[in-house]
C-alpha cells in the first residue's frame, strides 16, 4: 500500500506566503474535507488538547502547537526538502551540535527499566533535551561505549509498546503500526500524559543518538506529529475494513 508520505508539501505564493500543496502525481483526497491537527492550549488552561480544524492556507505557516514558523526559515525548509534523507539527517545533527554539547546521563535499574527511564526523561531540563545520551544500568559493570545505549533504547521501547501498558495500540494488524490509545488514562493511569511526553523525548533522543527503534507509527499519527493535513482517507491506515465499507 502506497503511504503517500510526500502527498503534502509546503509551498510559497508570489509574495512568499506559505500554503499546503498536494504533490503532483498523487491524487487529492477525493472530495473529503481536509483537516489540520492543532493545539488548543490557552493562557488560562493548565493543559492543552489537540483538535481538528479545516485546512486553510494560513495553517502552513504554523507549527503543530500553533506557533508561527519564522518567515526566513520556510525557504530553507523548501531547499532541504530536495535532499535525500541521509543529507537531511546529517544537516540536522550538525545544527544540533552547534548548540548542544556534552551528554545527558541516564542511570536506571534493569528491574525497573521503563518507569525509571520515563521518570528521568521527564525530568531533563530544556537546555539538555538535544544532548547525546549516556546510559548506565545500575548494578552492572558494562561501560556504555554504544552497546548499553542500544540495549536500553530497545528494551524501553519494547516495554512502552506492550499492550498491557495502555499507552499505544496496534492500529493496523497488517503492518503492525501503532496509534495512541484513546483510553490511555483508564488503561495506563493518571500520569499518562506525563509518560507520553517522556516517550516523545525518548523518540527525539533516538534521532539524535542515531538509534533505530523496533516499532513504527501508523501514517495518520506521523502526519499529526509533523503537522501535515489529514482527512477521512487516512482511515485506510487505521482500519482498512471500516474504510472499505
Amino acid at each position: 500500500m502506497y503511504r503517500q508520505r510526500k502527498q503534502w508539501t509546503r509551498d510559497f505564493d508570489a509574495v512568499g506566503e506559505a500554503y499546503w500543496n498536494n504533490a503532483p502525481g498523487i491524487p487529492p483526497t477525493s472530495s473529503a474535507i481536509i483537516y489540520l491537527v492543532h493545539s488548543t492550549r490557552s493562557s488560562y488552561a493548565s493543559t492543552a488538547a489537540l483538535a481538528l480544524s479545516p485546512l486553510t492556507a494560513a495553517g502552513a505557516s504554523k507549527t503543530l502547537l500553533g506557533d508561527p514558523i519564522a518567515s526566513w526559515w520556510l525557504p530553507n525548509l523548501k531547499t532541504l526538502r530536495s535532499y535525500n534523507f541521509s543529507i537531511k539527517y546529517a544537516w540536522l545533527l550538525e545544527q544540533l551540535s552547534l548548540v548542544y554539547t556534552g551528554h545527558t546521563k541516564i542511570e536506571v535499574r534493569r528491574a525497573a527499566l521503563m518507569p525509571m527511564s520515563l521518570k528521568l526523561l521527564g525530568e531533563i531540563k530544556p537546555d539538555n533535551l538535544c544532548t547525546k545520551t549516556k546510559v548506565t544500568l545500575l548494578g552492572e559493570s558494562a561501560v556504555d561505549a554504544g552497546g548499553v545505549s542500544r540495549e536500553w533504547y530497545t528494551l524501553v521501547t519494547m516495554a512502552i509498546f506492550e499492550a498491557n501498558q495502555g499507552l499505544f495500540m496496534v492500529a493496523n494488524k497488517d503492518d503492525q503500526s501503532f496509534f495512541i490509545n484513546p483510553n490511555s488514562e483508564r488503561d495506563h493511569g493518571e500520569y499518562h500524559l506525563a509518560d507520553f511526553q517522556a516517550v516523545g523525548r525518548l523518540l527525539g533522543r533516538a534521532i539524535i543518538d542515531g538509534q533505530v527503534l523496533p516499532f513504527h507509527f501508523c501514517v495518520p499519527l506521523f502526519k499529526m506529529l509533523l503537522g501535515y493535513p489529514v482527512s477521512i482517507e487516512d482511515v485506510r491506515y487505521l482500519d482498512p475494513t471500516v474504510y472499505s465499507s
